[in-house]
């Protein structure tokens, strides 16, 4: 089974909460499910320590096999250090490419 891949792009927290909401109803109706954030742009703010609002939730959903996948470009192009995110995110190369190559493994889009 390959899952699905969430697209993150945007800084609003209210949005942040409604696609660890989704994620989570989704891993409750299908628990095997392997599912993937990823995080570029604006949407990086979701994994900063310092400001995020949902680094419980993040958490929570990490513990549950959930990937957040962090775009080191946009890390460079803002000048956020790695330090700076909540533990356990994987970085990967672009944002892009990793929604690109998900979906190439057959996985299933979703841009909530």
């Amino acid at each position: 089974m390959a899952g699905v891949v969430f697209h993150v792009n945007d800084a609003e927290p209210d949005r942040h909460k409604s696609v660890l909401r989704n994620v989570r109803n989704l891993l409750d109706d299908m628990p095997d499910l392997n599912i993937e954030v990823v995080l570029h742009g604006d949407g990086v703010v979701l994994a900063i320590s310092e400001t995020t609002s949902v680094a419980q939730d993040v958490l929570d959903l990490q513990q549950r096999g959930v990937v957040i996948a962090v775009c080191q470009n946009t890390l460079r192009q803002k000048q956020i250090s790695e330090s700076a995110l909540l533990p356990g995110m994987t970085l990967v190369p672009s944002g892009q490419g990793e929604l690109v190559r998900k979906q190439l493994e057959g996985y299933a889009y979703v841009k909530p």
